[in-house]
């Protein structure tokens, strides 16, 4: 399966989570796993929740079949995404993609894919992805009870 075949194949599934989920944490788990799912198996997938003072607990995490395990901390990259920017950086021949969901201006979740970079290659349309992943749940979490 090429790249926008698989980012296709990722979007109805993503897609599909708002409409098997149940509440709002259903959602984001549901997101995860299918993401988890269709990497093969091959991403560590995270979700972080963030506090009205900015504090990140570990909301969610699916690792990858290698075992590998998600950094806790990008040290200023981190900060970076709290701002609302998406982050790709490579790390030990890992790619670490962060994705931020905004919420009234401030951080409110951000997910962190993690896969090797032998197993990947990110390209323009993994932003669009992700983009477009953001606008999905700030406008469908919402919805949920």
């Amino acid at each position: 399966m090429n790249k926008s075949e698989l980012l296709d194949v990722m979007r109805r599934e993503v897609g599909m989570s708002y409409d098997r989920a149940v509440d709002r944490d259903d959602f984001l788990v549901r997101i995860m796993d299918a993401i988890h799912l269709l990497t093969g198996e091959r991403a560590t997938v995270s979700a972080y929740e963030y506090d009205t003072y900015g504090n990140n607990q570990l909301f969610y995490q699916r690792t990858s079949r290698r075992g590998q395990k998600t950094p806790l901390h990008f040290e200023g990259w981190t900060g970076l995404s709290e701002a609302g920017h998406i982050m790709c950086m490579k790390r030990n021949d890992c790619l670490n993609v962060m994705i931020p969901v905004m919420k009234d201006d401030r951080i409110h979740v951000r997910l962190t894919i993690s896969i090797e970079t032998a197993d990947y290659e990110v390209t323009i349309e993994d932003f669009i992805f992700c983009e477009e992943l953001i606008y999905f749940i700030q406008s469908k979490r919402s919805r949920l009870p």
